[in-house]
């Protein structure tokens, strides 16, 4: 509960060390290494963030919102080759899931497959059409092409 507070009022350094302590007096619970990978992450722990969800990933492998943060960790380090995999995963499971289907989408983006993108960003906004980062990231894509009537 401490870390959880320390978390919610942004005390990141506090909150670490409880949800490390957390973890080790309960090394098989899912939810101390995901939340240290949500305070990793907020601290810009990249490396240390990704080890964390693997822990917790090893516990419950189907975690759908664990695997979306380890898809955008994988991002921020540029690996988007196993980003694409892990987005895979859970589009293979709910392939009409918006988030799954966006964050596909900056994977072909980073791969510098637009086309691509640019469809996986349209079917993010036809499974939830007020996604606005959808949105935005298809009309950055169509800039990139060189596409500005589509962009705007």
């Amino acid at each position: 509960a401490l870390g959880m507070s320390l978390h919610a009022h942004e005390q990141y350094g506090a909150a670490e060390a409880a949800y490390q302590r957390a973890e080790a007096l309960a090394p098989g619970d899912f939810a101390w290494p995901y939340y240290l990978t949500m305070v990793q992450q907020a601290k810009g722990d990249t490396d240390a963030a990704l080890r964390s969800i693997a822990r917790a990933l090893a516990i419950d492998e189907t975690h759908v919102p664990a695997l979306h943060l380890k898809a955008d960790l994988l991002l921020a380090k540029g690996q988007w080759a196993d980003a694409r995999s892990i987005v895979r995963q859970i589009l293979d499971k709910n392939p009409v899931q918006a988030r799954a289907h966006y964050t596909m989408g900056r994977v072909l983006q980073g791969l510098g497959e637009l086309d691509a993108a640019i469809d996986s960003f349209q079917t993010a906004c036809e499974f939830f059409p007020a996604y606005g980062a959808a949105h935005y990231a298809a009309a950055s894509a169509y800039r990139q092409k060189g596409d500005r009537n589509q962009a705007s």
